[in-house]
């Protein structure tokens, strides 16, 4: 045994030592048949004190081994914390990231829907001038097959004028 575990047991049981000092000086000044129930009474309360601490030293070796434990898990766990708050503040500093994205795409859209907006717009106007110069063009067409048409009669007319003239002569 070493010191320290000699030290120990004797602060721990000196108690109970000196107690038995004096129960055994108690007893030597009693009369006869009180010496022995003083005795017995004695060494009952004594032997039961020591079992007590005996216990009491168990229950205490047993919860500082829980003690260690628990304090292994709480380190355990404050790095756990740690790593989960830094795994936190990655995720807000990407959450960040994707809500500035967020704002520039809905920036981004709400300027294409507003050209999309014009370009529908300038688009009809488009159409609208389209359809106008198709109906004047098909009415242009019309006119020069109108006009073919009385060129073609005209010259028609012409030959016959022709024939005429000759067949005269």
């Amino acid at each position: 045994m070493d010191a320290s575990t000699l030290l120990s047991f004797a602060k721990d049981y000196a108690g109970l030592l000196i107690g038995l000092a004096f129960l055994l000086v108690a007893v030597s000044v009693l009369p006869g048949r009180v010496r022995w129930y003083v005795l017995t009474a004695g060494l009952a309360i004594l032997g039961y004190e020591a079992y007590l601490r005996t216990r009491n030293r168990k229950l205490l070796a047993e919860a500082d081994k829980e003690r260690e434990g628990l304090r292994k898990r709480a380190d355990e766990l404050g790095r756990r914390g740690a790593e989960l708050e830094k795994t936190v503040a990655e995720l807000n500093q990407q959450l960040a990231q994707n809500r500035t994205r967020l704002a520039a795409l809905s920036k981004e859209s709400e300027e294409l829907a507003q050209r999309g907006g014009d370009i529908s717009a300038r688009k009809a106007e488009l159409d609208k001038a389209s359809q106008e110069w198709s109906e004047k063009t098909d009415a242009l067409l019309q006119q020069v097959g109108d006009h073919e048409d009385l060129l073609s009669s005209l010259r028609d007319a012409r030959h016959a004028m022709e024939r005429l003239d000759r067949v005269a002569q």
